[in-house]
């Protein structure tokens, strides 16, 4: 059984007061993390958030963030169910590669797709 929470990086970003959200992989008790493209100023972040409460509603695009972060938990958590009906097995370094690997070979697809 895997579990999934978002986590608050432990360092700033170099040059800012923001930290990198980071989702919490968990099987087995074995952990992974992979670093997701938000970032947030600790204050914002809600330590016990969840189901949709991940960032503090007085963060400006909470919503949205809240709603990124969601999905991304659901695209894990689909790649489990992929793997657990093939009857492959499943760690957490295993789904943090397929979360981690580029879907784009192409850069200019993956461009194109960025700015849609």
């Amino acid at each position: 059984m895997a579990s999934f929470n978002i986590e608050l990086n432990n360092k700033p970003i170099k040059g800012s007061k923001e930290h990198n959200l980071l989702l919490r992989i968990t099987v087995n008790r074995k952990h992974a993390r992979v670093s997701l493209m938000y970032n947030v100023l600790p204050v914002y972040f809600n330590p016990n958030g969840k189901k949709s409460n991940y960032i503090r509603s007085s963060h400006p695009d909470s919503k949205w963030l809240n709603d990124k972060l969601d999905e991304k938990i659901m695209q894990a958590k689909d790649l489990v169910a992929e793997r657990e009906k093939k009857g492959e097995t499943i760690t957490a370094s295993i789904i943090q590669q397929l979360i981690s690997k580029p879907t784009s070979k192409d850069f200019f697809s993956f461009l194109e797709a960025h700015i849609k």
